[in-house]
């Protein structure tokens, strides 16, 4: 019988606790594109910052927004709002076809949602699918402390 506990050959071949190859230690260099070991992200802002507090105001409008069509950001009230209180932020100049884009030059250009999202992934044996269940507009999920704390 094989053993259930994580060995030093648990990197190198299959055993119960990494039985998928998408888990970490499988592949842990990507032939493809830079090494990711390489890149280096920003730490994150103070919590008790402008830039934090930025960041928060900007998940809660994206969160108050989710369910406006991009196609309605022209005429749906919350968007100019959004776009004030952001740029009130220090978000820069905010319109209605930049509003929760990227920062980079490459981010302001093309559909809001990337045409690869539209096509499934080829990963070696595996294909995988990327569409997703998503909830019904304006159905919420943990509304209320009670729900929360019970999830």
């Amino acid at each position: 019988m094989r053993s259930m506990h994580r060995s030093s050959n648990c990197l190198t071949r299959p055993c119960a606790a990494n039985p998928s190859p998408l888990a970490a230690g499988w592949y842990a260099i990507d032939l493809v594109g830079p090494d990711a070991t390489a890149l280096t992200l920003e730490p994150p802002p103070e919590f008790a910052s402008q830039a934090m507090a930025a960041e928060m105001a900007e998940l809660y409008w994206r969160a108050l927004m989710r369910d406006v069509p991009f196609r309605e950001y022209d005429s749906n009230p919350l968007v100019p709002a959004a776009i004030a209180d952001l740029g009130a932020l220090g978000y820069g100049q905010l319109s209605t076809t930049s509003l929760f884009r990227g920062e980079t030059a490459g981010d302001r250009r093309g559909p809001l949602v990337s045409q690869f999202l539209w096509r499934d992934i080829p990963y070696g044996l595996q294909t995988i699918e990327q569409r997703y269940r998503v909830p019904q507009p304006h159905q919420d999920f943990l509304t209320t402390f009670d729900e929360w704390l019970d999830c």
